[in-house]
């Protein structure tokens, strides 16, 4: 796992040598073509994280700020109703201990200093009959946190395993992340509970 040479929007930014992918490459994120899907990462810039937390059941981060502001890590495609093969949220092995805490949340005190959108390159396979190894392109979120001046990288995997142990890896690909703002349902009314005016129509 090593940089690209043709990297170069910041020559400081490390590959995570130590993550599970098993051909992991930075990317400049000026090769990326136009965003369509949630923020641009810059704006996290000058932010100051506060609280991590990981959802239990689906692929989700979100990051508390500061400001009162919320914004999550999302895995593009996921449906909660029709999941479809497990996706899961990857980091570097640095950012574990803050996003992959123990007790699904983390609080803590870090201002980020560089966010971006990368591309990484990792090997993507599915093992047995029809046995097939490839170079697959995929978003990931990359950001800096002013206290430690060192990059870290958030991804997603979808794997499927071999009996109920996850040692035995079957199919191994990967999926683009985004950030967005939380996206809450709306209510729906009560029966019986409508507005005086809708009361009035009814008459």
């Amino acid at each position: 796992m090593s940089l690209p040479s043709s990297y170069s929007a910041d020559s400081s930014l490390p590959s995570p040598s130590s993550s599970s992918s098993s051909s992991l490459s930075w990317s400049t994120p000026n090769s990326r073509p136009p965003q369509t899907l949630g923020i641009n990462p810059s704006q996290l810039v000058g932010k100051v994280l506060k609280l991590v937390r990981r959802s239990p059941t689906h692929p989700n981060v979100t990051l508390h700020f500061s400001d009162n502001t919320t914004f999550q890590i999302l895995v593009d495609g996921y449906d909660p109703v029709h999941r479809g093969i497990p996706k899961e949220i990857e980091m570097d092995p640095d950012l574990e201990p803050i996003f992959n805490h123990p007790e699904g949340q983390c609080a803590v005190d870090l201002t980020i200093s560089k966010a971006a959108i990368v591309t990484l390159t990792d090997k993507a396979f599915v093992l047995g009959e029809r046995e097939s190894r490839w170079d697959q392109y995929h978003s990931a979120i990359a950001f800096k946190f002013e206290e430690e001046n060192r990059w870290h990288c958030v991804w997603a995997t979808l794997a499927e395993y071999n009996g109920r142990g996850r040692t035995d890896c079957v199919f191994r690909t990967y999926h683009d992340v985004y950030l967005d703002t939380p996206h809450r349902a709306p209510r729906k009314r009560k029966p019986g509970k409508g507005s005086w005016r809708d009361a009035r129509r009814v008459r």
